[in-house]
């Protein structure tokens, strides 16, 4: 009864779908309608999820009793809070994982929308009023403008880069599909903030290395494997769409730079991997620290991207991962994951668990092995943490690219 209580409720709001979706989702909710009703229907118990329905209903309607995730994203990108990039950088990767699942456009211009709406509150920094950033220059930026918030009146390299990470496979999905490129909105799009990444963000932070401390790569090597893993992400990209070959050499030195400092850090055994979040080779003699899952979404996306673009070799690293995802990470029986890839938990006194959120990561090694598939049907059916981080939305996008990848490559 619950069920047919749910989708009921999301059937009668569906004047919340923009006009041209109207009808597609009409027919969609209705099919979800009759069967409710004609049996005791549930997404976990077919074992045959529809990925893209679950979004798009999250997305245009609202999941449960969550707010539709489109208005969400949007709000975020006008927010005068830098922090807020970071959530927001998980609906770009929802958004364009949508888009790559059904090349509707539709997506991609919320994409655009999103993009558009954080370049346009970029300022030169050191004309910002209150900006106490001691590296302030030329360059455009943000600030944060909510008082007694941490990061008031400062710029910070990793609000940053968490979401123009995103914004650089945006570019890829527009550069890489001729239909879309062709179209001067969208080829204008691309070039402004193909150079606006390129000198706002990746010139900006170098030359403040330099100037900090003499070192290109100080704000963009960062102390923790996650954090370099977000410019790693962002140069494998722009290797294939810049035009400047000095740029393409150095955008191709970090990932080899990165790759070689993370293959350093790996510890291969048995057929499992872990590795700590700081780094090995680090002369700060800091002490090492396992890399907690949460974070290590960010270097198992890294990797997957830079897999596809043919920048990352270590096919066996990945076969690992998955070893370690299926066993050493998922706790059937309290359908969750652990904390810390080596499959432990955090000590006491720490919130447990945080392991559980896999969108921004882990769920896309899904598209190497379709097993995967049954743990995160159980952790959607029986997980208490599938709305924590609002990650649903973004892990249902990758688990319908993922989906519609295996179906292409078993053609």
């Amino acid at each position: 009864m619950k069920k047919r209580i749910f989708l009921v409720r999301t059937f009668v709001s569906i004047d919340k779908i923009p006009h041209k979706k109207y009808f597609k989702y009409c027919i969609i909710f209705a099919f979800y309608f009759f069967l409710a009703n004609t049996k005791d229907y549930s997404y976990a118990q077919t074992g045959n999820y529809n990925w893209k329905t679950l979004f798009d209903q999250s997305y245009y309607i609202g999941f449960k009793n969550f707010p539709q995730l489109r208005q969400s994203w949007i709000n975020l990108s006008n927010s005068k809070a830098t922090d807020d990039m970071q959530s927001l950088s998980y609906g770009m990767d929802a958004i364009l994982a949508m888009f790559e699942t059904s090349e509707d456009v539709t997506y991609l211009d919320d994409a655009i929308l999103i993009t558009n709406n954080v370049i346009n509150r970029a300022h030169v920094t050191k004309n910002i009023p209150g900006n106490k950033f001691k590296l302030k220059d030329n360059y455009k930026g943000w600030i944060g403008e909510i008082p007694n918030e941490d990061m008031y009146q400062q710029e910070t390299v990793l609000s940053e880069i968490y979401l123009f990470q995103y914004v650089t496979r945006l570019l890829k999905d527009i550069h890489n599909n001729p239909g879309i490129y062709s179209k001067h909105k969208y080829r204008k799009f691309y070039k402004s903030t193909l150079q606006f990444v390129e000198t706002d963000v990746w010139d900006k932070w170098r030359e403040r290395g330099i100037r900090y401390n003499g070192d290109k790569f100080n704000y963009i090597l960062l102390g923790r494997t996650h954090m370099a893993s977000h410019w790693a992400y962002i140069a494998a990209e722009l290797y294939f769409l810049t035009s400047n070959q000095s740029r393409r050499r150095e955008y191709f030195t970090l990932d080899s730079l990165y790759n070689n400092k993370l293959e350093n850090n790996f510890k291969k055994y048995e057929d499992y991997i872990s590795w700590n979040q700081t780094w090995d080779s680090s002369i700060n003699q800091e002490e090492d620290i396992i890399q907690d899952v949460s974070h290590g979404n960010l270097v198992v996306s890294y990797i997957v991207e830079a897999s596809d673009l043919g920048l990352w070799k270590d096919t066996d690293a990945i076969q690992r991962l998955i070893f370690t995802l299926k066993e050493k990470l998922w706790d059937r029986k309290d359908c969750s994951f652990r904390d810390n890839i080596d499959g432990s938990m955090f000590k006491k006194g720490y919130k447990g668990s945080v392991g559980s959120f896999q969108a921004d990561g882990f769920v896309k090694l899904t598209r190497y092995d379709q097993t995967l598939f049954s743990i995160y049907e159980q952790f959607v059916d029986c997980s208490r943490f599938l709305t924590s981080w609002g990650q649903y939305g973004q892990l249902f996008a990758n688990l319908a690219l993922s989906q519609k990848l295996l179906k292409t490559q078993n053609k």
